[in-house]
């Protein structure tokens, strides 16, 4: 039995166990019940997702429950394809799937999506990330420092944002690392100054990592 096999891969095989209960794979696997429940509403909104298999019939409180549960857009786009299709490539292929009846080809591509179809139709439905501030005082004292993260499982930002103002992101690449943010914080302001902007632009620069 694979999940038995103790290994990096192993969580990830997890979600491909159809029939298994979550005591089951607890047993094969002893991973703690309180991250394969986890696992198991994930798994449920795939299925969920997948069962529908077009993106205009995908209830507006599961296409939110997904994305509160990390899946992607381009995730959900290969889900709900009834063709099975993660790509435009891969669409082509249904033709030669449906080859008895071309109007079948033909629906299939009506109800093809791809990764900017489903974030302009979540977006449409209002579907979209909150900014919130990490508590870098563990909630000791109120927290002003300007370190933010974006996430679904919000209805309010924690600071304000103005179309007018505008503002500055830098993009940083590779990994992230504990310690690491000081070298990080400089060099991003360090970039910001290099780009000509002012003191008062720093309030609302973005740093990711």
């Amino acid at each position: 039995m694979l999940l038995s096999l103790n290994g990096v891969n192993r969580p990830c095989r997890v979600p491909d166990s159809p029939g298994y209960t979550v005591d089951q794979v607890h047993d094969l696997t002893k991973i703690d019940k309180w991250f394969l429940f986890k696992l198991a509403n994930i798994v449920d909104t795939r299925s969920k997702l997948k069962a529908i298999g077009n993106l205009t019939a995908v209830p507006q409180d599961l296409l939110k429950l997904a994305k509160q549960q990390g899946f992607s857009d381009i995730q959900i786009a290969q889900l709900v394809n009834r063709c099975g299709t993660g790509d435009a490539d891969k669409a082509m292929a249904c033709l030669g799937a449906l080859t008895k009846a071309f109007s079948s080809f033909l629906a299939c591509m009506d109800l093809y999506s791809d990764e900017l179809t489903v974030r302009a139709h979540r977006k449409g439905l209002g579907i979209t990330p909150f900014a919130k501030q990490i508590d870098t005082l563990a909630a000791e004292f109120p927290a002003a420092t300007n370190y933010l993260y974006t996430t679904y499982n919000a209805s309010e930002h924690d600071v304000p944002f103005s179309q007018d103002e505008g503002g500055v992101m830098v993009l940083g690449s590779g990994v992230y690392r504990i310690g690491s943010s000081v070298e990080f914080d400089w060099g991003a302001v360090s970039c910001i100054r290099r780009c000509g902007f002012e003191h008062q632009h720093m309030h609302r620069m973005t740093a990711l990592p």
